[in-house]
């Protein structure tokens, strides 16, 4: 993998660079929306495959109706009305996901933390809407029952159990690195070696996108609204996901804005010169993750973090009001030759 020179591009499906011997090469390429946003698929293959894309959605619509918090039916919505003390049990998909999540946890000493859903929906981010900003008096008595710590697992991760019925789950940091994670295994299943899949701005490669072993090509956006100058990358056989603060927002009633990102230590929208974090690794749902634990700690910390556990991340960060900063973990720094 090697970082290429700034240029500009925005969506890594329709980038010139991206279709570069499209002529001589055959794919299939699929799209849709699940999740709340888009996916769109690219398969180097010379033969059709007439079910592949209702496997897909198949795929698809099955981690939506496990892990989607605006699904009142879903898997986690059970979860989250679920009574204390009363073990609920997992299926497959929940229990790899939520073992991998105690993993970040615990290395993020808390930063990643997929119980801070109470306080996402009390600034107005959650499935609830509401866009009051909560008073420090309603903040400390949500964090009584914020902290992963809160929930118990048996070793096989088949069941849970919640210590405080308010306990309530939120995965949006982690459940679209898991399905470009899964769609990627159904692939890979089906035979296909060479493709890049893509849910919502998260990430995987496979293989190359054409005979001559050309990597995939995708851009990495300056983090601002409407941003187009982007770090170009060729990738293979990683996954890429990327968190940030300049989407997702909203403002109160005073003109004051308020991040998405929720320190689980403080109950507050996090304020940090870090504007966004891109992290590469082998699995999308860790990428998530690792992406959204350094939001939440700020630059200093986040660096530290990246290259004590290796892994490889590149930080924009904000330089007055409109100018931007790079920076790269030690292990990203190997990675893309910088």
């Amino acid at each position: 993998m090697r970082l290429l020179k700034y240029f500009s591009i925005i969506i890594i499906f329709f980038g010139v660079a991206l279709y570069i011997r499209q002529a001589q090469t055959s794919y299939l390429m699929y799209e849709g929306k699940i999740f709340g946003t888009t996916y769109h698929i690219k398969v180097r293959s010379k033969k059709k495959d007439n079910n592949l894309h209702e496997q897909i959605k198949k795929e698809l619509s099955l981690i939506n109706s496990q892990m989607s918090v605006f699904n009142k039916d879903s898997e986690i919505s059970k979860i989250n009305r679920a009574a204390a003390h009363h073990p609920v049990i997992l299926s497959e998909n929940m229990g790899k996901l939520l073992r991998t999540a105690q993993t970040i946890y615990t290395q993020s000493e808390g930063y990643f933390d997929p119980t801070v859903g109470p306080l996402i929906n009390s600034w107005g981010f959650g499935p609830d809407k509401n866009y009051e900003t909560p008073s420090s008096q309603q903040i400390e008595q949500i964090l009584q029952y914020v902290g992963y710590d809160k929930l118990k697992f048996d070793k096989q991760f088949k069941t849970l159990t919640k210590t405080d019925q308010r306990i309530s789950l939120n995965l949006s940091a982690i459940a679209k690195g898991f399905g470009v994670d899964k769609i990627a295994d159904l692939l890979k299943t089906k035979g296909y070696n060479d493709y890049i899949v893509e849910i919502g701005g998260e990430i995987r490669a496979s293989g190359y996108r054409d005979d001559t072993g050309t990597p995939w090509t995708l851009g990495i956006r300056e983090p601002k609204e409407n941003g187009i100058n982007a770090l170009a990358v060729d990738i293979t056989n990683y996954a890429v996901a990327t968190s940030g603060n300049y989407q997702n927002y909203h403002t109160d009633k005073d003109g004051k804005r308020y991040s998405h990102t929720i320190s689980p230590h403080t109950g507050y929208p996090v304020k940090d010169s870090l504007a966004s974090v891109s992290v590469f690794a082998t699995s999308c749902m860790e990428a998530d993750a690792y992406a959204t634990a350094m939001m939440s700690m700020g630059f200093k910390k986040a660096l530290e973090f990246a290259n004590y556990y290796n892994i490889n991340a590149i930080f924009f960060t904000y330089e007055g009001d409109s100018n931007y900063r790079q920076f790269y973990s030690k292990q990203a720094k190997e990675l893309l030759g910088v």
